[in-house]
């Protein structure tokens, strides 16, 4: 725990209290570090709130800008809509 851990099951554990573990940490929220997230030419800057595109600027709405920031910072992961919503 001193290292860094927040979380210890001690075994014997079942599979459904690990999978709600698991569940829980994914609900957390994940502070960004980065202060640019890019996806090929797309560029989001979490400090300024721009967008560009090949360099050229987009203009989100605040909830625009929140969604596609969500989407970049989970990239490589499947977002549903009800994760959307939330």
């Amino acid at each position: 725990m001193d290292s860094g851990a927040d979380d210890y099951m001690v075994k014997p554990f079942s599979i459904g209290e690990m999978l709600a573990r698991v569940r829980a940490l994914i609900r957390r929220p994940h502070p960004i570090t980065e202060k640019i997230l890019t996806s090929h030419d797309l560029e989001l800057n979490t400090v300024t709130f721009e967008v560009r595109r090949s360099g050229q600027a987009i203009k989100l709405s605040r909830k625009e800008f929140l969604i596609l920031k969500h989407l970049m910072f989970r990239k490589n992961y499947i977002v549903t809509k009800e994760q959307l919503i939330k």
